[in-house]
């Protein structure tokens, strides 16, 4: 059997065709996350978790553009989290300040609802 001389680019035009749709198609974490920046991103699972997935964060899920989220605002030009409202829950201050440290532009915080419990040990 002779193998025109046209074939191997041919093939390999071709596979490099389906590589880049196949990563165009599938999407990745990153893609998930759209604006959202992976390290805010992190600390607001870690605040909806803590606060036991009150039903005001239904739109908090995971593997989306944060964002987008209810209470959420991003910082248009470096996309991370400068506004964060948490109308509702209960959460112990030591976790409550562990998660505001993960955010580094938070401008406005608003938590007015929010029970923070301190409970001094002795």
């Amino acid at each position: 059997m002779k193998i025109q001389q046209h074939s191997f680019p041919l093939y390999c035009s071709l596979f490099l065709v389906f590589l880049a749709t196949a990563t165009l198609i599938s999407p990745s974490l990153g893609a998930a996350l759209g604006k959202c920046n992976p390290s805010d991103y992190k600390a607001l699972m870690n605040i909806k978790k803590s606060l036991d997935n009150p039903y005001h964060l239904a739109t908090w899920v995971p593997n989306t553009d944060c964002c987008k989220w209810y209470g959420v605002a991003c910082d248009p030009e470096i996309n991370r989290i400068n506004e964060l409202n948490l109308f509702e829950g209960e959460i112990s201050q030591v976790q409550f300040l562990k998660v505001l440290g993960d955010f580094q532009v938070l401008l406005y915080l608003n938590c007015s609802c929010l029970t923070i419990n301190s409970r001094v040990q002795f």
